[in-house]
């Protein structure tokens, strides 16, 4: 069973989401921050990088927003129609 997940995320905002992800882990391995802190930054972390790597943001979809235009994945469409459709 495949699923698939409804774009709802610009490049812009992945790539913000993921250095964001990095700060903080950053933050989290490079000072002292320890317990319930340092939990908290690991659960914010999750998805976040969840959203960054799929493209999909669970409270876009709740809320119906969405910052994604075609062009952000034009490059990827077109080379999926063109490359592999033999092979489809």
């Amino acid at each position: 069973m495949k699923i698939k997940l409804k774009r709802n995320m610009s490049n812009f905002d992945r790539i913000v989401r993921f250095l964001v992800v990095l700060i903080l882990l950053s933050v989290l391995y490079f000072t002292e921050i320890k317990g319930l802190l340092a939990i908290v930054i690991i659960l914010i972390c999750i998805p976040f990088l969840f959203a960054s790597v799929t493209a999909h943001c669970p409270f876009y979809q709740s809320t119906n927003l969405s910052t994604y235009t075609h062009e952000d994945f034009e490059n990827i469409d077109s080379f999926k129609d063109t490359e592999f459709k033999d092979k489809l």
